[in-house]
């Protein structure tokens, strides 16, 4: 009896086993089979165009001639005509100061000068007077000579006072400082009432032509004389000059502004230097896929992407131009998706297949 109770069990055992099985086949049966991934890429078609690529800088705008303005004499600042930031010409009025004791001693010079011209006119005509009279025999030479003798006295000393005066006049025009060149006035180091001496500086005059400067690393991208400098997107100069001398280990360039700059002296300015532009066959940069034996970019022919060797000429931040130029369609993207293209079995294209 026991065996045939252990027949039943086993046989029930076994078909519930089929059943189990059969009902997980048709199980797995009834799960839909997954689609394969469908990814989507841009394309685009390669274009000629010009390439630029610019490096920045900090420059430094000064004026390319500046005055410090000093006094030559003593005195104290009388007036101070002009005001910083303005505009003056040469020989404009900029500074006066006191002349008074100059004037009052070129009116006493003058007094003597009157008084010394009176003299040496009758020294030379007294002079003249013994000539006559030496001609004649009525005069002894060492009297004649005598009068030659006072005449060119006093009209040496009538010379002496005239050169003085003269010379006063000079310091006079000393004290009523002029602008050497056009200019803009500066920095006001002294005003009205202060004491002006020799050598002690009273203002600042900055020519109105100015200059730039930067510090550059010299590199692959050379810096080199009539590159074109650009500031705000605008062109604003060029080169024109690389200094001998280094400035704290690096080299120095200067540049001419086209146009005169609103901007303070020695004040500082970011621009752009210009230092390649050419035209080639361009492309996107995130076109570009570099591996270890170079760069490639997908090209899309006949349906599918493929892998093509290129040299990279030139580059910026955004494009780069290319050797050979592709005739076919490239995709763009993150370089980890262009790798992965070739091995696709559907891709969704966008842009410019020319397909």
């Amino acid at each position: 009896m026991k065996k045939i109770i252990l027949a039943i069990l086993i046989a029930a055992l076994v078909f519930g086993a089929v059943m189990l099985l059969n009902k997980r086949k048709q199980e797995v049966s009834d799960v839909p089979v997954p689609e394969p991934l469908i990814i989507q890429v841009k394309v685009v078609s390669a274009n000629t165009e010009r390439l630029e690529h610019t490096r920045p800088f900090l420059a430094k705008l000064s004026s390319k001639d500046v005055a410090a303005i000093s006094s030559k004499l003593s005195g104290r600042v009388k007036e101070v005509l002009v005001k910083e930031n303005q505009r003056v010409s040469k020989e404009d009025l900029l500074v006066q100061i006191d002349d008074r004791e100059i004037v009052a001693s070129i009116k006493a010079q003058q007094i003597n000068l009157k008084a010394q011209e009176k003299n040496a006119k009758y020294a030379k005509s007294l002079h003249e007077r013994n000539r006559s009279l030496f001609k004649a025999g009525g005069l002894a030479r060492e009297e004649f000579e005598a009068s030659a003798v006072a005449s060119a006295t006093k009209q040496a000393a009538f010379e002496m006072i005239r050169q003085k005066i003269v010379e006063l006049e000079v310091q006079i025009s000393y004290l009523n400082i002029k602008a050497p060149f056009d200019g803009i006035v500066g920095t006001i180091v002294s005003r009205k009432g202060s004491l002006a001496s020799p050598g002690k500086l009273l203002l600042f005059i900055n020519s109105l032509s100015q200059k730039l400067t930067f510090s550059y690393v010299p590199g692959k991208n050379a810096i080199k004389i009539g590159q074109e400098v650009f500031a705000g997107g605008k062109k604003i100069g060029e080169i024109i000059n690389l200094y001998n001398d280094a400035d704290n280990g690096l080299s120095v360039a200067e540049v001419s502004p086209d146009d005169f700059l609103s901007l303070p002296n020695n004040s500082y300015v970011t621009i752009n230097v210009l230092t390649f532009a050419q035209t080639g066959c361009q492309i996107p940069l995130n076109g570009l896929i570099l591996t270890n034996n170079g760069a490639q970019i997908m090209t899309y022919e006949n349906g599918k992407f493929s892998p093509s060797s290129v040299a990279i000429i030139a580059e910026n931040k955004t494009h780069a131009l290319i050797e050979p130029c592709p005739t076919a369609p490239i995709a763009v993207g993150a370089a980890a998706k262009l790798s992965s293209l070739p091995g696709r079995g559907k891709v969704l294209l966008s842009g410019n297949t020319n397909q």
